[in-house]
């Protein structure tokens, strides 16, 4: 099962920031989906995962559970400017 963080281009503004990539500008989304195996940790029964944002700005990060039968949880993160 995979899971998934999705960032949203901030539009307009100035910045050395770069913008949302051409490819994913129709969607208005990027995606980072990745395995767990290979980027998280359980400790204390929680479990954990790091991943490097992008260097464009982003409006909000949702990230969750996903898998063929559909969302086990999910979780959408305000970023503030």
């Amino acid at each position: 099962m995979e899971r998934g963080v999705r960032g949203r281009e901030v539009g307009g503004g100035g910045g050395s920031r770069r913008a949302l990539p051409e490819e994913r500008k129709r969607h208005g989304y990027d995606n980072f989906n990745f395995n767990f195996a290979s980027f998280g940790a359980m400790e204390n029964g929680a479990c954990a995962a790091e991943r490097p944002l992008p260097d464009y700005a982003i409006r909000r990060i949702e990230t969750g559970r996903f898998s063929d039968e559909g969302v086990l949880w999910a979780v959408r993160l305000a970023v503030a400017e």
